[in-house]
């Protein structure tokens, strides 16, 4: 019920603040429709069920990714990706990079903390952030 609000917000915010759809689709739409699993992660983290959160925000990442098909699929006009801007590329391969960084993370155990945070994590905040800086400019 709320898709079809957001989505046209979402473009409406683009074309007021003359900032790319790419920018507020990989930033404000994303930050908005992920604040369930990020929810479900905390509470899962603070039951100490740490797979169980580990696993919501992998299993949606991965659920993400196979939702191509169903938006392909919806899409009439020929193939949904051959219609987007290649500012996406980017997008991939900063959403690639940061899953491998979780991965590393997982495979390569952390032994100390930087800032209250293990050094994979403080990876993964400076690469988003980074990411967005690279969309945005």
């Amino acid at each position: 019920m709320t898709a079809p609000p957001l989505a046209w917000s979402a473009e409406r915010i683009a074309e007021e603040t003359g900032t790319s759809a790419t920018f507020i689709g990989t930033s404000l739409v994303a930050i908005t429709t992920s604040l369930p699993e990020l929810v479900v992660a905390i509470a899962a983290v603070r039951l100490g069920a740490f797979d169980l959160a580990v696993g919501n925000l992998f299993g949606s990442n991965a659920f993400n990714m196979a939702a191509f098909l169903f938006a392909d699929l919806a899409y009439r006009d020929g193939g949904l990706l051959d219609s987007v801007s290649s500012a996406h590329a980017l997008t991939a391969l900063w959403s690639i990079l940061m899953m491998n960084i979780g991965l590393m993370g997982i495979i390569y155990r952390a032994e100390k903390r930087f800032m209250l945070m293990e050094p994979d994590g403080l990876l993964m905040v400076v690469s988003y952030v980074l990411g967005l800086w690279l969309l945005f400019r």
